[in-house]
């Protein structure tokens, strides 16, 4: 009887307190690859192909940076526009991808996890199927409401410097380095922070505060690059609004990542196919 006791107390005890502790520093981790190699990583980045695609169309490497973020994009020479465009393009191709193979690393027991979710094998085949339909008509829903709400905007205010310069990048050569970090790269990365990370954090305080911080922290880098002029808000609202409802998408499915990533995908399908229309 003894002996049982000895060995009941070796058994290790659940200590949720290293479960919380375990999960925080993933959150860290992932928020640090986030922001250091897309934010600080893709900046120097876009100095480093502006100086050198600039020697190598001989044009001042300063005009090529300004033209990436400015408003009247036009007004500068042929010569700026393309460098501009080349330099902008490939800097923000090599953040993504970078940012891409830190968070999936880091963020590899939550994609499994969400991913055993659908897929469980204990579920029948109708559970697994019917799993998969919500996530698909969530996802194909949220994409015709947001660009809804985009059209709607546009005859608001004009586009946001960010989705002016996507838009030229897709009609020059270099669609296809716009075209990968658009349909692929920045929804993985994108919802992997916004809503794994970010969602996973912020419900501990409370619902309405996540859903907030959520859409908020996914619209204001969208305008980073935007003037600061009165029509900045009108241009801000579809990217809070859109943030907010990928944050319904992945909240309804469970906190399912899969979800939100399939639903940006298929807006960011749309909005591919619509430029090319």
């Amino acid at each position: 009887m003894q002996d049982n006791n000895i060995k009941n107390n070796n058994k290790p005890t659940y200590n949720p307190e290293v479960k919380d502790n375990k999960e925080n520093t993933t959150l860290v981790f992932g928020t640090i690859i986030f922001v250091v190699s897309f934010f600080v990583l893709g900046m120097i980045l876009q100095y480093a192909f502006s100086y050198g695609v600039g020697s190598y169309f001989h044009v001042d490497a300063q005009e090529v940076i300004k033209a990436s973020t400015a408003i009247d994009f036009d007004k500068y020479s042929k010569e700026v526009q393309d460098a501009a465009l080349i330099a902008t393009g490939w800097s923000n191709l090599i953040a993504y991808l970078i940012t891409f193979i830190g968070m999936v690393v880091v963020l590899r027991k939550y994609l499994i996890a969400d991913f055993k979710k659908i897929f469980n094998k204990e579920d029948s085949k109708k559970t697994r199927l019917i799993k998969i339909l919500t996530i698909v008509l969530f996802g194909i829903g949220f994409a015709f409401i947001a660009i809804g709400i985009d059209f709607l905007f546009k005859n608001l205010a004009p586009e946001s410097n960010n989705q002016s310069l996507i838009v030229l990048l897709m009609k020059s050569n270099l669609r296809i380095v716009i075209i990968i970090p658009t349909l692929i790269l920045a929804p993985i990365v994108e919802e992997l922070f916004y809503r794994k990370i970010a969602f996973t954090f912020l419900k501990r305080f409370k619902l309405p505060v996540a859903y907030i911080g959520c859409s908020l922290l996914f619209a204001l880098p969208h305008m980073l690059s935007t003037d600061m002029s009165g029509q900045w808000f009108i241009q801000f609202l579809p990217y809070l609004i859109c943030g907010g409802l990928l944050t319904f998408v992945y909240h309804i499915n469970k906190e399912n990542v899969y979800a939100s990533i399939f639903a940006h995908m298929c807006n960011n399908l749309i909005a591919i196919i619509l430029v090319f229309i």
